[in-house]
């Protein structure tokens, strides 16, 4: 932390002026949550009771209410959607937690969709989807990655056939635009994206939110599609030991345990460990390489909360080593007398940490609460995939410091200063690429909300980039209710990232093609727009959501991995242009208790410069169709969940310089993908058994030339359907 002392010194400043202003009455701090699934409920009300006297619940479901005199004794809790609840707190002592658990309403039809699952598109300003715990728990999940593939607006795929490292897209564009943040701080980035989504087990995930569009400027300059905030495990909430053990028939072997405990009054902790091995190679389409990596996996995380009075903090740590192993079968090179045999190899490491305290119910003329966010990382990971060899390092650090100020009744003002600090240390066959970003900035965020109807987020946050000078970042998002139950969204943003040219294209150097990297490699700037409505009623007593939305991503420079200009040569070329349009249509229903379906269908329209024109992005589905469907039985003790996802037809890059026995398609067929789960649930434990890719669909001609890997033909980045094989599990989930 001695590289950024002044930070510091602004942090602890921060904490004299503040910190004498939180009141000293006796407070009472709860958390409000839902008795089906534990989900947090944002924005429920807590009123003392025959008073006016009231708070709302945080994003959070916490909450923190004074009391000012001995007469108050009791606590109405309530939110929309759900019975009201009396809170007797006359033995609650000062510090002690609240944990308030708020039953449905058996006359309110939209929160008993939400609550089975249905609903997961919140009344936030910013379109934003939310996975909850319970529908994390409808599919396997074993890491971030495949807690996805539910989600109609992220799609995961395998990036190659060689380094196993697994991709997303939103609104049509890699997962290099989305921002990914841990707990609302940025955690994901630079180096981390190749393998990120597999660095979280899923296991110890309590909610992802997917925000549609450009993000909040709270958050930094990136996510110009989007951002995916991540929530883990909460001590708070969490039971004392948590098992969840998995295992299936192609010897992948997974186990996840956690426990939390209160070592003093007032301090939360939980453990949580991680660990997963798969060990026998899979072949499905006889092309002698492995169709999925060998992986053994190792991560633990630590975290603690302390709550007091008015003051909130949370620690984090965690480490993760993870080595993936890929390339030819051993029975392949034997059969064949080979000698040069191309492997894959990946060794990653990782230390991180997070840390936030917060000040609430503040009596300052500056601000009502006040809060400090600090994180570092050290990253490090050594790959090799035929005679291509990469090694990176990148040290991050992060602060922010950020106030809210009720300015009046309408306006609400987020504001705030940050600074971002990272060192990469590149090396990829002899290309090094080493940098120092240090980017201290400022944000300013108002809502406004002239009406119930009407709310206009307006946001503004200026850079300052010690290689590309001054960065300024505009945003705004609108949300309108012209009747009920329908909202209206239009946002519109800039953004801007600086490209990781090795680790953002890992995947397209799994070949022997030249590479040719433009001299002058400027940022990425783009801007972004969007629409969207969200309607939801009822058609003869069936709940229906529905939902479409309209996005365009459109660059003002991209650093593009050209594949077009030669079957010989990968070229990373600068200043190039390129758009996105995303469309998507859904519906979701619940036509009788206990049964929901949502059907989608996205289309991607994406087209970049590519051999010098404009040409559709490769290796992109424009059409995709999702239906998910679940059925519960026996009071929701056994459930059923059938995920069928259709991908339509794509380009490939042409290949006519090749010999005819090296080529490809310049198209690739459309492809189905059916996945089924059962879970039988009691209030201990949970048993689940599933089958993922039923109908075995896989990518047949994956490897060119594969049995010369020296070859100047020799191509593995070619990927655009899926690669896992049938495979049949069994998990468990215990508590105590």
């Amino acid at each position: 932390m001695n590289r950024y002392p002044s930070i510091m010194l602004f942090a602890w400043l921060c904490i004299i002026v503040f910190a004498p202003a939180y009141s000293q009455q006796d407070t009472i701090r709860g958390i409000v949550f839902s008795s089906i699934d534990s989900t947090r409920l944002p924005g429920a009300t807590i009123m003392w009771k025959n008073s006016n006297s009231g708070v709302r619940a945080d994003q959070q479901g916490q909450f923190t209410i004074i009391k000012s005199n001995e007469s108050q004794h009791e606590l109405i809790v309530s939110s929309v959607g759900y019975a009201k609840d009396t809170i007797h707190v006359d033995h609650v002592s000062n510090g002690e937690l609240l944990r308030i658990a708020l039953v449905p309403d058996a006359r309110s039809q939209s929160v008993i969709v939400e609550e089975t699952g249905l609903q997961s598109i919140t009344k936030a300003e910013i379109k934003t989807e939310k996975i909850s715990s319970r529908q994390l728990r409808e599919s396997a999940c074993c890491s971030l990655a495949e807690s996805f593939e539910r989600s109609p607006s992220v799609e995961v795929s395998y990036a190659d056939a060689a380094t196993g490292a697994k991709v997303i897209q939103l609104l049509g564009l890699k997962g290099m635009y989305t921002q990914t943040l841990q707990e609302a701080i940025p955690g994901l980035k630079g180096l981390a994206l190749p393998y990120g989504m597999d660095l979280i087990p899923g296991a110890f995930l309590e909610s992802i939110s997917i925000s549609k569009g450009a993000a909040s400027v709270m958050n930094g300059y990136e996510g110009v599609a989007g951002l995916i905030n991540i929530e883990m495990l909460k001590p708070i909430m969490s039971p004392r030991f948590f098992v969840n053990a998995y295992i299936n028939q192609m010897q992948r072997y997974e186990l996840n345990l956690a426990s939390a405990f209160e070592p003093v009054k007032g301090l939360h902790a939980m453990l949580m460990v991680h660990g997963s091995s798969f060990n026998q190679e899979m072949d499905g389409n006889k092309d002698g390489y492995m169709d999925m990596p060998l992986f053994d996996k190792m991560n633990a995380t630590f975290r603690m909360e302390y709550m007091q009075d008015d003051i909130e903090y949370q620690f984090m740590g965690r480490y993760v080593n993870d080595d993936y192993r890929g390339g030819m079968t051993n029975g392949f090179a034997e059969s064949q007398g080979m000698n040069d045999v191309f492997k894959s190899n990946t060794s990653l490491e990782r230390f991180e940490f997070m840390s936030k305290i917060g000040f609430l119910e503040l009596d300052n003329p500056f601000a009502e609460s006040f809060a400090i966010q600090m994180a570092g990382s050290l990253h490090s990971m050594d790959s090799e995939f035929g005679i291509r060899k990469y090694s990176g390092t990148q040290q991050s650090g992060f602060i922010k410091a950020i106030a809210v100020k009720e300015i009046a009744d309408e306006h609400k003002l987020w504001y705030g200063v940050s600074y971002m600090y990272d060192v990469f240390d590149e090396n990829f066959m002899s290309l090094d690429r080493d940098r120092i970003e240090s980017v201290p900035g400022i944000f300013a965020e108002n809502t406004f909300t002239p009406s119930e109807q009407l709310t206009i987020v307006t946001g503004l946050r200026i850079d300052y980039h010690n290689l590309y000078g001054l960065i300024t970042t505009p945003r705004m998002h609108v949300k309108y209710e012209p009747i009920e139950n329908m909202q209206m969204r239009m946002s519109a943003g800039s953004g801007m990232r600086v490209a990781n040219i090795f680790a953002d294209n890992m995947s397209s150097f799994v070949n022997n093609r030249t590479i040719i990297i433009d001299s002058v490699l400027n940022p990425e700037k783009a801007w972004n727009y969007g629409m969207s409505m969200t309607y939801s009623t009822s058609v003869f007593g069936l709940p229906l959501t529905f939902d479409s939305e309209l996005y365009q991503t459109r660059f003002l420079n991209q650093v593009n991995t050209d594949l077009d200009a030669s079957a010989r040569t990968l070229r990373i070329v600068n200043d190039s242009m390129a758009y996105a349009t995303s469309l998507m249509l859904q519906m979701q229903v619940l036509p009788w208790t206990g049964f929901k379906m949502n059907l989608a269908w996205r289309y991607n329209d994406m087209w970049q410069m590519s051999d010098q024109r404009m040409q559709r992005r490769i290796m992109v589905s424009p059409h995709r169709i999702l239906l998910t469907i679940s059925q519960s039985l026996f009071n929701d003790q056994l459930q059923c969940d059938v995920t069928t996802m259709w991908n339509g037809e794509g380009r490939l890059p042409a290949l006519t310089e090749n010999p005819e026995e090296f080529r490809m398609n310049e198209t690739y067929p459309s492809f189905m993908r059916l996945n089924a789960q059962l879970s039988w649930r009691t209030p201990a434990f949970d048993i689940y058994l599933g089958a993922e890719n039923i109908m075995n669909t896989l990518q047949n001609h994956v490897i060119i030339s594969p049995d010369n890997p020296r070859s100047p033909y020799f191509e593995g980045s070619l990927v655009w359907g899926m690669l896992d094989n049938r495979m049949i599990y069994l998990g468990m989930r215990a508590q105590l």
